[in-house]
C-alpha cells in the first residue's frame, strides 16, 4: 500500500509537464497553468513561482527515478536528446545547482549519444 502511494506520488511530475515547451510548468490550485510563465525565470536565486533556486530548464530532467518515462513523455529518444542539448546550448545548465548536476550524464540513456556525455563531462571538468 505504501509502495503504491509513493510510486504514484513520484510520478506526479507528469501532471506538470507542458508539452508545448517540453518543460515542467507550475499549475494554480485549480489546475490551470500558472501565468505569466517564463521558463528561464528563477535562475541565479531569482524568486520564481513553482521552482526554488532554479527554473523550468534546470528542473526539466530532475526525475532521476523515471528517466525512461521522461524520454517517452518528451516524445522519444531524439526529442529527449534535443531538449537536453538545449539546456547546454542556451546556457541554462548550472553545475553547482543540484537539480541539474547530473544532466551531462543523461545522454547515456540515448543509444548513439553517449559520446555527448563524455564530451560534456571532459569539458566541465576542465572548466
Amino acid at each position: 500500500k505504501d509502495y503504491l502511494r509513493f510510486k504514484n506520488r513520484s510520478l506526479s511530475y507528469r501532471k506538470l509537464f507542458y508539452k508545448d515547451l517540453k518543460l515542467l510548468r507550475p499549475r494554480t490550485a485549480n489546475g490551470k497553468w500558472y501565468e505569466p510563465f517564463d521558463p528561464v525565470s528563477g535562475a541565479n536565486f531569482e524568486e520564481n513561482v513553482g521552482f526554488i533556486e532554479g527554473n523550468a530548464w534546470q528542473y526539466a530532467f530532475m526525475v532521476p527515478h523515471d528517466i525512461k518515462g521522461l524520454i517517452k513523455l518528451m516524445g522519444g529518444d531524439k526529442a529527449f536528446s534535443n531538449q537536453l542539448q538545449k539546456v547546454f546550448d542556451i546556457k541554462q545548465f548550472d553545475m553547482a545547482n543540484e537539480p541539474d548536476i547530473a544532466y551531462p550524464y543523461l545522454f547515456n540513456y540515448i543509444k548513439g549519444d553517449e559520446w555527448k556525455s563524455q564530451k560534456l563531462v571532459k569539458k566541465l571538468v576542465a572548466t
